[in-house]
């Protein structure tokens, strides 16, 4: 194989361990409506 596919190879092999070790979330935030201006609320919504 070329030199270019090798390191593309290798990037995806270090990718695919990386994600193994990594563990999904969610995080559960409130906002406080009053502190946001006009254009934030309505990106919200």
């Amino acid at each position: 194989m070329s030199i270019k596919s090798e390191a593309i190879k290798a990037t995806l092999k270090a990718t695919k361990a990386k994600r193994k070790t990594q563990m999904c979330r969610v995080y559960e935030t409130k906002i406080d409506l009053s502190h946001l201006n006009h254009a934030t609320q309505e990106h919200l919504y």
